[in-house]
């Protein structure tokens, strides 16, 4: 197949319009392809759902998901629903039956997919991430009573299995930098370029207006903000076709300590996609203060007409810059973990045999990338049973993960010293942080440490061994161990426990809230020179269930 020749217009000379339309097909040709490798990875009920979902915001119906008034903003820009949203909303109700807007107002600019959806390591278990765009003009009562249907067609998606996340955006205050505190999801106001840059790289526009961002060449960008108004003010553009939540010329060095902690945060329950991240803002940090943002890198792609959609997905994109970044410093160990991330990120067992007839895109991709890699068939089976790791390869898995997220984040630390920066953070949200990341990480007696960041899926034994190991030589460093299985202790000797601490009850709490044991879990107890039974251990175990039934 013949590349596409380069576009590469020169807007101080004169703008043409027929090289603008050429542009927005080509991103147009990009947009479709990466939709409709999501959709052929979604099941029958999952696609269901974004065939309506444009619908579902461009009319107000009863008997459709989401409903709360014939008042409710509505309208998606320039969406004339199709055969296929027609036929799911039909699915949804039988009752449905669509009656064309008649002059009605267009209140939704866009709906975009954003982060890990349509890419490589997007799976049937992820998340939806979605932009809904509105016109600014819109009171805070209608934005309020759009969200609240958003947070019904979310509680829909969630009763057909998809976990959805809506985002209402503002353009104009977004491209002025309102963003709202920490909580949940929200990554606050830990960043607002390194969201932006990530939105332009990984977006899927489903409906309405397509980002004005796609029109404005990368070696124009720190122009950005004239060109733009240039091409609408001109009407090369019109208004009404394109959204713009402006240009990324310039990070500010602040963000990278922001987005830093903010991933931190995350890599607490998220480790393998939050070391990705993290590792990906020390290399834009790197950089400073001529980042080449992955945004750039493809739009560049684009404008250069390499479309191939292996090459320019952006998890692949975000690989291919850590891995230049780390082999640049030849740092072949981390460059490793990073790959164990990327792998698990995917959650594609490659060791397995697929399904009869399965031409899975992604998995085809992985093999690719894994055969680059050099990994053989035992090394993938042994990545492939992380399910069944047991408590000391999760230990130390987890410690690498976090020996990651630290080296990172002091990178950044340092950088921010070097330069004399000041993150760009809330005190609030740092405060936030700050006793979320001290609770996680630090070290000290007493405390349970959790051990199972999502690393396997769970650390249950089937029989528990706790033993009281006695200091022969000086009668004063006794303590408490716990071994997998049944041992007496003649069968204990010389073998590494899972944990030892000086008091059972500290042993007992750190087995209950690390999961490696529930009610099936077989006890049994080695305790001479001590008053503990057996029968008093399964007790005090079955006090932990009592008190704290959710456990961790």
């Amino acid at each position: 197949m013949t590349q596409p020749r380069e576009i590469a217009p020169d807007l101080q000379d004169g703008i043409d319009r027929k090289v603008l339309k050429k542009l927005k097909e080509r991103f147009l040709e990009v947009n479709r392809g990466r939709l409709e490798r999501m959709l052929s990875t979604l099941s029958s009920r999952h696609r269901m759902f974004l065939d309506s979902l444009p619908l579902l915001l461009h009319i107000n119906h009863p008997s459709l998901p989401g409903y709360m008034s014939g008042g409710t903003p509505c309208g998606v820009s320039g969406f004339t629903p199709d055969k296929d949203h027609l036929r799911a909303a039909q699915s949804i109700s039988r009752s449905f039956a669509y009656r064309k807007r008649a002059h009605a107002q267009e209140r939704i600019f866009s709906i975009f997919l954003m982060g890990s959806t349509g890419t490589v390591a997007h799976s049937d278990t992820s998340d939806m991430d979605i932009w809904i765009c509105y016109d600014p003009g819109l009171l805070q009562e209608a934005i309020d009573e759009l969200q609240d249907k958003l947070t019904g067609i979310e509680q829909w998606a969630d009763s057909i299995g998809l976990e959805v996340h809506f985002f209402l955006m503002d353009p104009i205050k977004f491209r002025n930098g309102v963003r709202s505190d920490l909580s949940g999801e929200d990554c606050g106001s830990a960043q607002h370029y390194l969201l932006l840059d990530e939105f332009y790289r990984t977006s899927i526009m489903v409906a309405g207006r397509y980002p004005l961002w796609w029109m404005i060449p990368a070696y124009d960008e720190k122009r950005y903000q004239d060109i733009a108004g240039n091409l609408l003010d001109k009407r090369f553009l019109k208004k009404d076709d394109c959204v713009d939540f402006g240009g990324i010329s310039d990070f500010p060095a602040g963000e990278f300590i922001g987005a830093g902690m903010w991933q931190l945060y995350k890599g607490i329950d998220s480790p393998y996609k939050s070391v990705i991240k993290i590792v990906l803002t020390e290399v834009y940090a790197s950089e400073h203060p001529k980042v080449e943002s992955l945004s750039i890198v493809y739009k560049k792609a684009v404008y250069a007409g390499r479309l191939d959609l292996d090459e320019l997905d952006p998890y692949v994109m975000l690989y291919r810059k850590i891995e230049a970044y780390l082999k640049s410093r030849n740092e072949t160990k981390r460059l490793e973990l990073i790959r164990h991330c990327f792998y698990f990120k995917v959650n594609e067992s490659l060791s397995r045999t697929p399904r009869s007839g399965d031409s899975n895109w992604r998995r085809k991709l992985m093999m690719r990338l894994v055969m680059e890699w050099g990994w053989d068939e035992p090394y993938l089976k042994q990545l492939d049973n992380r399910k069944f790791w047991k408590v000391n390869r999760v230990r130390e898995e987890r410690q690498e993960l976090v020996q990651e997220l630290n080296h990172s984040y002091r990178f950044l630390s340092g950088f921010a010293r070097a330069n004399n920066i000041e993150a760009l953070i809330k005190q609030e949200d740092m405060n936030i942080l700050g006793r979320k990341l001290y609770a996680a990480f630090e070290r000290k007696g007493g405390k349970i440490e959790q051990i199972n960041p999502g690393i396997t899926a769970t650390l249950v034994e089937d029989h528990l061994s706790f033993h009281y190991i006695r200091d022969v030589e000086h009668g004063i460093n006794n303590y408490w161990a716990v071994f997998p299985g049944y041992l007496k202790t003649k069968d204990a000797r010389g073998r590494d426990p899972i944990r030892k601490t000086r008091s059972v009850l500290e042993l007992i709490a750190w087995c209950y809230f690390n999961g490696l044991l529930d009610q099936e879990t077989r006890l049994s107890v080695e305790a001479n020179g001590t008053d503990l039974t057996e029968q008093e251990l399964i007790q005090t175990v079955q006090s932990f269930f009592q008190i704290c039934p959710e456990g961790v």
